[in-house]
């Protein structure tokens, strides 16, 4: 959860418009679950693009659904999975 959570909120962190935070967060956070083999459909992605400025910040939480019959011996429900990661805005770079 953590490497969703920090790889989505610099992906947002590193657009050039505030517009696209958003998309480019998910869309980085849904390529690393996949990569991790987890399943979209129980991925949870909310991306806070309120502070998107030079020296602000991009927050991301995400939030994943595991179900519980892939650990021995447990084998129902889900518990949930949650991480945030704040990525900072460069200072000195130039935005529109």
């Amino acid at each position: 959860m953590a490497g969703v959570a920090v790889e989505a909120a610099r992906a947002g962190a590193l657009v050039s418009s505030p517009s696209d935070v958003e998309q480019a967060a998910d869309d980085r956070a849904q390529a690393v679950a996949t990569g991790y083999g987890m399943a979209l459909h129980r991925l949870d992605v909310a991306v806070d693009p309120s502070d998107f400025r030079r020296g602000g910040s991009v927050r991301v939480e995400v939030s994943y659904d595991l179900p519980l019959d892939s650990l021995p011996l447990i084998g129902w429900g889900t518990i949930q999975l949650q991480h945030q990661a704040v990525e900072p805005v460069d200072a000195f770079r130039s935005l529109p």
